[in-house]
């Protein structure tokens, strides 16, 4: 089965935590963090305005929808079959190079010419892989408090999780930042033949609380999906950085001559 991506909408207890940072695919281990000692939503590498921009994203779901699956396809390129669920959250990042338009090569970091050409900058990904069980979501609040991003996962093979995914919906409607751009992830689909939603309902749930990412389909175990879902708040992460810089330069008094 393909992957399913629909139109953005425009106008657009805690556990041992285990960093991984991986530039252009080559992972390493880093140091524990708290979400409060990391970036708060979109920020400038440097201040020249030349296509780089830091987007703390958090991801929410159900336990067991695939957020941890997820992560790790995306940031290490790796699945592995059996989770542990996760208690409290996981960190992990990438860098990746953003290309233009929703219908990339998913299995490339863009090189080559082509994908040079196709470039739109640079995006530093801290993921923040929250805990799915209900016993826990009090403590959510604490990581995407600050996000410039979120993803809404759900398994498109349990209807529950879907239902739950209306639920985190509606607590980033509450209380995120107004400027957290949100994607609705309907993880598994590789395991078509068991499927309890539809790609129509989901896509009508992203219309609903206008996600800026609109609904996404992916499956952690085989990879399909799963950078377009991240590229997709790439680019609204690239969008507003390069805003902010245009209104810094704005603001800022001329140079004496």
């Amino acid at each position: 089965m393909g992957c399913v991506v629909s139109a953005p909408v425009d106008g657009s207890t805690h556990a041992r935590t285990l960093a991984l940072d991986r530039d252009g695919g080559a992972g390493r281990r880093g140091t524990t963090s708290g979400p409060g000692t990391r970036a708060r939503g979109i920020e400038r590498d440097d201040g020249r305005g030349d296509g780089r921009a830091r987007c703390k994203l958090v991801l929410l779901g159900a336990s067991g929808c695939g957020k941890t699956s997820l992560s790790a396809r995306f940031t290490r390129d790796a699945h592995e079959a059996n989770v542990e669920a996760t208690v409290g959250a996981a960190f992990a990042s990438r860098t990746i190079t953003v290309r233009r338009g929703r219908d990339g090569d998913d299995s490339t970091d863009g090189d080559g010419a082509n994908a040079n050409a196709n470039a739109l900058g640079e995006v530093k990904f801290e993921v923040w892989d929250t805990a799915g069980e209900e016993r826990y979501a009090s403590l959510a609040p604490l990581y995407y408090r600050g996000a410039s991003a979120a993803m809404i996962v759900f398994d498109v093979t349990s209807r529950e999780t879907l239902t739950r995914a209306r639920y985190w919906a509606n607590e980033l409607a509450a209380r995120a930042d107004a400027r957290c751009a949100t994607t609705l992830v309907g993880n598994k689909i590789d395991a078509a033949a068991a499927r309890e939603t539809t790609s129509e309902e989901a896509d009508a749930l992203a219309r609903e609380f206008a996600m800026t990412g609109g609904y996404v389909e992916t499956s952690a175990k085989t990879g399909a999906g799963v950078r377009e879902a991240f590229e997709i708040l790439g680019r609204d992460a690239l969008a507003r950085a390069r805003d902010a810089h245009d209104r810094a330069r704005e603001l800022s008094p001329p140079r004496a001559r």
